[in-house]
Parts: C-alpha cells; structure tokens; sequence
C-alpha cells in the first residue's frame, strides 16, 4: 500500500509544479476550454498560487493520513481513504476557485459539482458494496454466493470442493474489484489461469470450488473460519462424489 500511495501523491506534488500561469490555457482543466471572454474574467495570475499550494497539500496530506490509516487500522481503510479524499478535496478546490472570477460564475461549475458529485456517490457504493462480506449458503442441492460477483451453483454442477492452503498466485485483475485484503471477480493466475475470487479477508487456508467445467472459485470468510465451514459443506455434501 505504500508505494500506491507514494506514486499518487507525488503525482499530485509534481501536477502543482507542472502547471504554471503562461501554459495553463493549454493544460488546466477547466481554464483550458474557456473562451477568451471568460479567460479574461478569470484571474489566473493569482488563481495559480492556490492551485499549488492546494496539489501540495493534497499530495502530502494523502501520502501521511493515508500511511497513519494502513499502519494502524488496515489497508482497506488506507485504500477507502485514497479513494475518497481526493473527490472530497476538489469540491473544496471547486468552491475556492469561483472567488476568481470578475462577476457571476459560469454554467460549468454547476455541471462540475454533479460531476464531482457522481463520482464520489460511485465510489462509495462501490467500496461498500464490495467490502461487505460475502456470505457462502449451502444446503444438498445448492451453493449460494452472496454479494458483489455473487453466484448460485448447482450440487450437480460441482466436481469437487477442497481447501487449500494458499491462494495461486494472481498476475492480473481481469474484471473484478480489490481493496486490500478484499478481491472479488475474475484475476489470472501466473500459471495463465482465470480464476474467480470471492475473498472477503487474509485468513488461510481458503476453500476451493471446482465445477464440471472447470471453473476454479476461490472463497474465504471474514469472521467464520474457513476450515469450520468446509467441515459444514462436507457434511452436507457428504452424499456426492466430491
């Protein structure tokens, strides 16, 4: 987690640099698709000073709240956080910036509040929705996978259900959502396989699912110990030729 964030916020210290008054009519969003008229109402020559000090800010403040959160409650906090802030903090940059305009501010900045708005509304659904634990529900004749990338197996449609020690070892996340410890949908393997992960936590080993068809669904609980519901699916299964 402490190189992701590294990378971002030096990629927000170095934006406060990159962006100067005599190239920002090129490069500034926003100002950069103004008409001359509203280039002229706008003041860039002391809009630029806050726009650094604000990228200078932000990248340092992501970097330090974001470390304090990884170390001391869990990565999942630290990637919530790097998710959020910055969506947060541009809101403020948004409000600050229509004080530099001579008169009225344009229709724009209404469009780039919902925009803003959309995009931190996206976010939140998203790291809820897939941080909530996905819960394994079972009886002979079925398998039920809740939650984000969520499935219901058939008992005839599985070959086998075992526990393993490790996950393999993932390359790649093909269409799917990971935060931390949290990894959800569909990754390839270093042996180029794809594989679905339903993995709601770091505790090992994890069950392992394989259908007919070969599809490989990897699962593990938050709470609940995996080798006490394993024990549960054999049981319950304990009719068919797993």
């Amino acid at each position: 987690m402490f190189l992701p964030l590294a990378i971002i916020s030096l990629l927000f210290v170095a934006i406060a640099f990159i962006v100067t008054e005599k190239n920002a009519r090129y490069i500034l969003s926003g100002y950069n698709t103004m008409g001359d008229a509203e280039r002229n109402a706008f003041d860039i020559k002391s809009y630029i000073p806050f726009f650094r000090k604000f990228y200078i800010f932000l990248g340092i403040s992501l970097f330090l709240i974001g470390c304090a959160l990884n170390y001391l409650i869990s990565a999942n906090a630290a990637i919530t956080f790097l998710a959020i802030y910055p969506i947060v903090a541009h809101f403020y940059s948004l409000s600050k910036s229509g004080s530099y305009y001579k008169g009225a501010k344009p229709k724009k900045y209404t469009l780039a509040y919902i925009v803003l708005g959309g995009a931190l509304l996206l976010v939140v659904v998203l790291m809820v929705t897939g941080n909530r634990e996905s819960e394994l529900i079972f009886n002979s004749d079925k398998i039920e996978i809740t939650g984000m990338y969520g499935e219901t197996l058939s008992a005839s449609d599985i070959k086998t259900i075992e526990i393993v020690n490790e996950l393999p070892e993932i390359t790649l996340r093909t269409n799917g959502f990971a935060s931390g410890h949290v990894q959800k949908g569909y990754f390839n393997t270093k042996s180029k396989e794809n594989v679905k992960l339903i993995i709601n936590g770091d505790q090992k080993p994890v069950i392992l699912i394989t259908t007919l068809s070969g599809k490989k669904i990897y699962y593990s609980a938050r709470k609940k110990s995996n080798e006490a519901i394993f024990n549960m699916l054999k049981t319950t299964f304990s009719g068919n030729q797993y």
